[in-house]
């Protein structure tokens, strides 16, 4: 029984709590206290909880609790199963994050707590190699993304909550260690690439001239670019019967549903639109919204980081040809073999 626990109920009987654990994006491994509870005769007596409110603690909190795990059989957990439900519906992380949970190389460098967060030693010529800790956010083949959770003391030229990408090597000690190469060709701000003006401009110019240079200014403002992808949402099948009887209900009134909220009760699933053009299909993303014309009318759109969306298009189930920037207007396409080296390139995982 934690003295943590102990002061938020009143209970004086109680000598455990039942809490079920999940990994919050921000706050990390967490526990909901579902009730106070008895230890009988090596099994549990539930009791009331009387609080009027959900009560949440951080792991962290707990760190000299003793902490069983219950094994379900024999007990009767049904009053809590759609709390349980609503936790892992809200705490869920996205897929690329999803990803990065299930690399066990990475298990040695995660906090024990903020398990998304690792520690990462920056290197770059003329300064010493500098720890710092990274939120992950994807992976992409072998090389990682997160954003630095603190600016480094040194100056690398990234601040807090600027994104980076690293990747995983081995001492001849045979430890796993994180690495980010922060020596760059030309790097550009986020703020300087915002609006997508940028990358627009130069896909431009390169159409134009076809010179060599101009190519690679291309591809060096992809690898720091944030795109838009278009996407189809998909709601959960109970979601979609509801909206199918508001839209019975209407009698074809659709005018009557103006002003009507809906809010969604399963998770949303975005899946990218591909584009077909004489057989070949292509992953397109856009430098803005506005890129995607009339075409974006019939779309959602996620931003992603141009590395985030080389690991989409790479996972899709469609044999694709590689991806096109901005397909209708002046457009840039990046083959399958190129967009494979491009994601390979550990030299530029400072990007």
């Amino acid at each position: 029984k934690s003295s943590a626990l102990s002061e938020l109920f009143k209970q004086e009987d109680a000598d455990h709590f039942l809490l079920y654990g999940y990994i919050d994006d921000k706050g990390g491994f967490s526990f909901e206290v579902l009730c106070p509870c008895l230890e009988r005769d090596d099994s549990y007596v539930f009791m009331k909880n009387d609080q009027g409110k959900r009560t949440f603690v951080s792991a962290d909190t707990l760190k000299d609790t003793d902490i069983k795990i219950l094994d379900e059989e024999g007990y009767d957990l049904e009053e809590y199963r759609d709390i349980v439900d609503m936790i892992n519906s809200s705490s869920g992380p996205d897929d690329e994050v999803a990803k990065t949970r299930e690399m066990t190389e990475l298990d040695e460098l995660r906090d024990p707590v903020h398990v998304d967060d690792v520690t990462v030693y920056l290197f770059k010529d003329g300064l010493e190699f500098e720890e710092c800790t990274v939120r992950m956010l994807g992976t992409n083949r072998d090389m990682i993304i997160g954003e630095l959770l603190h600016d480094p003391v040194q100056n690398f030229g990234y601040r807090t909550g600027e994104r980076i990408a690293f990747f995983l090597s081995e001492t001849n000690k045979g430890k796993t260690v994180a690495l980010a190469d922060m020596n760059p060709e030309k790097v550009f701000r986020r703020e300087e690439l915002e609006d997508g003006s940028v990358l627009k401009e130069a896909i431009e110019k390169l159409k134009d001239s076809r010179e060599e240079d101009d190519y690679l200014e291309v591809i060096e403002l992809l690898r720091d670019s944030y795109v838009w992808i278009p996407c189809t949402a998909v709601l959960g099948n109970d979601d979609r019967q509801k909206l199918e009887d508001i839209a019975k209900s209407t009698d074809e009134d659709f005018e009557s549903l103006k002003g009507t909220t809906f809010t969604n009760t399963e998770e949303i699933r975005m899946v990218p639109d591909i584009l077909e053009n004489n057989g070949d299909f292509y992953f397109p993303v856009f430098s803005s919204i506005e890129e995607a014309g009339e075409y974006g009318r019939d779309f959602s759109f996620m931003e992603k980081h141009f590395l985030q969306a080389i690991s989409l298009c790479e996972n899709n189930e469609k044999n694709l040809k590689g991806i096109v920037v901005n397909a209708f207007s002046d457009y840039f396409i990046l083959e399958k073999g190129t967009v494979r080296c491009l994601g390979d390139d550990k030299k530029q995982s400072h990007r």
